[in-house]
This record gives C-alpha cells, sequence and structure tokens, in this order.
C-alpha cells in the first residue's frame, strides 16, 4: 500500500460496529467482508477491504486478515484473535467498537483544548519574529540618530529587549515543532513509540495508562473466564493484549503462578496488579465462585476511572497553554516597551 497511516479511533469502531452487524445478522464473515468489500468500492477503503476479503478466504481468520493489511492498531488484531480463539468474536467486536467510541470522543476534546490555544501560540511566534527582525532594529536606528550619548543603561535595556523577543521566538518555535512532529508521528506506526515517550514525561499519563491495561486485563478475562476457557490460557491470551509493560509482566507472573499449581484469586493477589482492596475482593470471589462476575465489576471501575484521569488531564491542558501564552504575550509587551521607554527617556 501507498499509505501506511494506521485507521484513526473513529474508522476502528466503524469497522467493529460493521462486522458485528453482519454477524448479528448471521451473514458468515466471509460473505460479509466481501459485501464490505463491494460497499466501499471507489472510495480509499476499497484497496483495504479488498486485501482483507482475499486473506480472510485464504486463512479463514479475521485475526489474521485484519493484522496482514498493517492499517489498525495491534490491540484490534489481538483482542479479534481472543474473540476467535475463545468463540467470543462478537461480543469482543462490540466491546472494541465501544472502545474506540469512546477513544474518538477523549482525542476531539483533546484536540479541541489544545488547538486554538496552538494556533495562538503560533500567531505570537509571527508577531514575535515581526518585532525581534523589523521593528527593534528600527528602535535601534532611531536611539542611534537622537544625537544624545545615551546611557549605558538605556542601551542595555534596547539589547535585552531585543534578546527577550528572539529567545521567546525559538522557544515558540521549538515547542511548535515537537508538537507538531509528535502529532504527525501519532498517525504512523511509531504511535507506541509516541505514547512510551509521552508516558515517561507526563506521570499522570503514566497512571492513566496503568488503569486502562488493568480495566483491560479484567473486562477481556471476565469474558473468557464466563466462556469457559481454561483459566491459564486466558491469562496467557489476555497478556497478549495489553498495552502497559509494567501490567503485561504482572500478568505474565500470574500466568506463571497458576502454571505452579497456585490459584487465580492468590496470583492476582501475589502480582499486585490491582490494589488491596481488590485483591481481596477477588479473594472472596475466588471462595465463592463469582470470579468472573467480580472482574467484570473492576473492569468497569478500572474503566471509570481512566476516563476521570482523561478528563482531568483535558480540562488542565487549555488553562495551561492560557498560561504559557500569557507569559509570552508579557514578553512581547517587555520587547516592545523596554526599548520604547528607553528612547523616550533620551527624548525627554
Amino acid at each position: 500500500m501507498k499509505s501506511r497511516k494506521l485507521f484513526s479511533a473513529e474508522e476502528n469502531a466503524l469497522f467493529c460496529s460493521q462486522i458485528v452487524m453482519l454477524l448479528k445478522a448471521g451473514i458468515p464473515l466471509h460473505d460479509g467482508v466481501k459485501t464490505l468489500s463491494e460497499t466501499y468500492r471507489g472510495t480509499v477503503y476499497e484497496q483495504r477491504f479488498a486485501q482483507i476479503d482475499h486473506n480472510i478466504r485464504e486463512t479463514g481468520s479475521l485475526a489474521e486478515a485484519v493484522a496482514s493489511v498493517s492499517m489498525f492498531p495491534a490491540h484490534i488484531t489481538h483482542m479479534i484473535h481472543v474473540g476467535e480463539q475463545a468463540g467470543i468474536l462478537e461480543e469482543v467486536l462490540e466491546a472494541l467498537d465501544e472502545y474506540y467510541q469512546r477513544q474518538a470522543l477523549v482525542r476531539r476534546a483533546v484536540k479541541n483544548a489544545v488547538l486554538y490555544p496552538l494556533l495562538l501560540v503560533a500567531m505570537m511566534a509571527v508577531v514575535i519574529g515581526i518585532l525581534s527582525i523589523r521593528v527593534l532594529p528600527i528602535f535601534t536606528r532611531v536611539y542611534a540618530t537622537l544625537g544624545a550619548e545615551a546611557s549605558v543603561s538605556a542601551d542595555t535595556t534596547i539589547r535585552l529587549g531585543s534578546v527577550i523577543g528572539q529567545v521567546v521566538l525559538g522557544i515558540v518555535a521549538v515547542l511548535l515543532v515537537v508538537v507538531i512532529t509528535l502529532f504527525i508521528l501519532y498517525q504512523t506506526k511509531q504511535r507506541e513509540k509516541v505514547k512510551a515517550f509521552l508516558l515517561r514525561l507526563f506521570p499522570a499519563a503514566k497512571r492513566i495508562s496503568r488503569e486502562i491495561s488493568t480495566a483491560r486485563f479484567s473486562a477481556v478475562l471476565a469474558k473468557l473466564l464466563e466462556g469457559g476457557f481454561p483459566v491459564e490460557e486466558a491469562v496467557a491470551l489476555v497478556e497478549g493484549i495489553i498495552p502497559d509493560p509494567d501490567i503485561r509482566q504482572m500478568a505474565a507472573r500470574i500466568r506463571e503462578e497458576i502454571k505452579n499449581g497456585v490459584s487465580l484469586s492468590e496470583a492476582i493477589a501475589k502480582s499486585r496488579i490491582y490494589s488491596d482492596v481488590h485483591a481481596r475482593m477477588l479473594k472472596v470471589a475466588g471462595l465463592s465462585g463469582s470470579m468472573d462476575k467480580t472482574m467484570r465489576k473492576l473492569g468497569e471501575l478500572y474503566d471509570e476511572a481512566a476516563d476521570a484521569g482523561i478528563r482531568r488531564i483535558v480540562s488542565l491542558i487549555e488553562p495551561a497553554i492560557v498560561g504559557v501564552l500569557a507569559i509570552i504575550i508579557g514578553a512581547i509587551l517587555l520587547a516592545v516597551m523596554l526599548p520604547l521607554a528607553s528612547i523616550l527617556s533620551v527624548i525627554a
């Protein structure tokens, strides 16, 4: 393919919802995908659906067909594989549809909170550039033609204003380059590396990532347990869909403990993937035979916690950028007013 851009959250949700509709209608998967391929003929999706249609006929696996086009995030491929293995493909696709719809809403909220302030920053960068390159040198020439011998402090003030403008211009330019670069990389296969970088940069984002991974671990494991899937195999499948490396390592330790004969609730408690309170809940659930229901409830709790954390971050983005803008505007005023004040003092 010419383009290696990954599907957006909206496109992922659309794909999952359409496959769900086909499955609920009782249409065989290979016939349904062929119908989708014909439906999107003449659009930008034609080649991608045609390749999925061809591969599903060759392999019989939707997960392998989706993986072959390299346009979907690894999360979808792993989840579809889990659904096919456990015989719950329809339920998994419905969960993916809901997940990506929610992700799309969050992404739009972040975009709205960041886009307009960044446009203001770009406009300020243009203003600062004009002031530093064109206006301040004029002040210097006017100052030189006054005929009076200026004090050292007045000359220093003019130079300081010019330096402030140039420094602020450099900072704004670097900020815009970094943001644009990260945005472009996030649309490509470097998405996971960009995520890892941002998680290291922002501790709050790291906490949310852990909550999302814990919620995913809980929800998928609950579905597998409800379907009667063997515990060790279920944990192994779930391990492959967890994005956070720390939670993934904990899931691997849970699998090893189960392999050594430890119960699921005890293995989870040892891994410390959950808080102490929730680990105790799972111990009680293990004794009462309601492990799947408790895991599902924990998945909902951690999902809500992650959503709340994301909303908090989004609500802080705009005030933070506005604060930066206020500093930039203050620097502009200093860059203009200090030289002007010096010139007026000489004239006086």
